[in-house]
């Protein structure tokens, strides 16, 4: 165990996509995401608007009101659908399973910025190891990026052990919260913000199926204990980050 929370996220620009769009999407995830690994079987969905969880297979037919429900609102509580809708699921495994719950978030249909996240685990509890192999870590992120028109993406770790072992500050010296480290596991940046890129030094790097270029700093399970996997881990944000510029600026 690395005492590490692992997640995903992906970003893109402008999104046309109308709640019956975003839901098949939602779903389409969630179905690949299921192929995974078995204890990723159990999701409920998120009804924000109602203000309940609905199990997945009774959501199903419902989904697309579910996502137009979703709607972001204004701060008079009015839908604002030119900034998008949100689709919320939780995979809620048997309790004897041992594993850990899991959360898919996505805003959609956004003018602005859109999102999907994949939280590999709850609460600031660390993954479950069986959820924290590059393995699946990498495909799960696959998923994400196959599923949704990603411009960047990245897999990450959280330390959930820093703040914890931090020693207390002297008597009289204020204590800083500066929140736990988190580190670039997995970086991904679609065909066009890639165009020409080839291998890079220190990083394995390989195509995507839809063209992108994925770059990990380690094919190991993350370790933040390890100084030479952090220090390939911050070398990894500076070169996702140089990488995805033009898709912030435009």
């Amino acid at each position: 165990m690395t005492g590490c929370g692992y997640w995903m996220n992906g970003w893109w620009k402008r999104d046309d996509a109308a709640p019956e769009a975003l839901a098949q999407r939602f779903l389409d995830t969630l179905n690949a995401l299921s192929t995974l690994n078995g204890d990723l079987k159990t999701w409920v969905i998120g009804d924000d608007f109602n203000q309940k969880i609905i199990p997945l297979a009774k959501a199903k037919p419902m989904m697309a009101d579910i996502v137009r429900g979703n709607v972001v609102r204004d701060d008079d509580d009015e839908p604002e659908p030119q900034s998008g809708y949100w689709m919320n699921a939780v995979n809620r495994p048997p309790p004897d399973s041992g594993a850990k719950g899991v959360t898919l978030r996505a805003l959609g249909g956004s003018n602005y910025e859109n999102l999907i996240s994949l939280e590999l685990s709850w609460l600031n509890i660390p993954t479950h190891p069986a959820l924290a192999t590059y393995s699946l870590v990498k495909s799960a992120m696959l998923v994400l990026t196959a599923h949704w028109p990603c411009d960047s993406a990245r897999a990450g770790a959280t330390d959930l052990n820093a703040e914890r072992d931090r020693p207390a500050p002297p008597p009289g010296v204020a204590y800083i919260v500066t929140g736990p480290p988190i580190y670039t596991w997995i970086a991904y940046v679609s065909k066009s913000l890639s165009e020409g890129v080839g291998p890079v030094p220190g990083m394995h790097s390989e195509r995507t199926p839809d063209g992108g270029l994925l770059l990990s700093a380690t094919l190991e399970t993350f370790d933040p204990s390890d100084p030479e996997q952090v220090s390939a881990a911050r070398r990894l944000e500076k070169i996702w980050n140089s990488l995805r510029e033009p898709a912030k600026e435009a």
